[in-house]
């Protein structure tokens, strides 16, 4: 596993600066608490179930076009429910940005067990295998490419895939982690009020 990268903090900061208004799903893992506590928006739906924060992400990008969308999760998650890079690489939502947070590590427990990019896995070369468009993977490794990677993701067309480097070993445990302030039927309900509001005032 790789002892350098972005911290949560640091990944929470970009997504804050970039989403502009865009929806945001979350996964379980770490990230969902350090984003609610750097930038709570109501269009964020927090700690999605392991294995469901793509494809959430990718329903709401389909049904809502107008909204960018960006999905955050981990790649133990990613991995979970991998099939969703095939949908997303055969329906191709444009207003889609899949965030998936590779540190190496399954952010349970003590942090003791790796994912399959901890193991050598590649989900860019998974995606480009499904068909998605090599053009619109990127992968960032510090802030400022994060940033300029998640910038270009509002201003061009998608479906982006940003597989960014999180450094494992800031990574907290299970018990230390952040946690968000709602959960998952609050921040839901939330998100469906913003986005009733937004269409209303269209």
């Amino acid at each position: 596993m790789t002892s350098s990268g972005l911290t949560l903090a640091e990944i929470a900061q970009a997504i804050a600066a970039a989403r502009d208004g865009a929806v945001v799903v979350t996964g379980p893992g770490a990230i969902a608490g350090t984003l609610f506590s750097v930038a709570d928006e109501p269009a964020t739906l927090y700690n999605m179930e392991l294995a469901y924060a793509t494809s959430v992400a990718c329903g709401i990008a389909l049904q809502r076009p107008e909204e960018a969308v960006i999905s955050v999760e981990g790649d133990g998650s990613l991995l979970a429910g991998i099939g969703v890079l095939a949908t997303i690489a055969r329906y191709r939502p444009a207003n889609l940005t899949v965030l998936c947070l590779v540190n190496g590590i399954y952010g349970t427990g003590d942090n003791s067990v790796r994912t399959q990019t901890g193991l050598g896995a590649d989900y860019g070369a998974v995606a480009v295998g499904l068909t998605w468009p090599t053009d619109l993977i990127c992968r960032a490794a510090d802030a400022g490419s994060l940033s300029a990677v998640l910038e270009t993701s509002r201003r061009s067309p998608g479906p982006w895939l940003v597989l960014a480097t999180l450094d494992p070993s800031a990574h907290p445990v299970s018990a230390g982690r952040l946690r968000p302030g709602v959960d998952v039927v609050e921040a839901g309900v939330l998100m469906r009020r913003e986005l009733a509001r937004r269409a209303s005032a269209r």
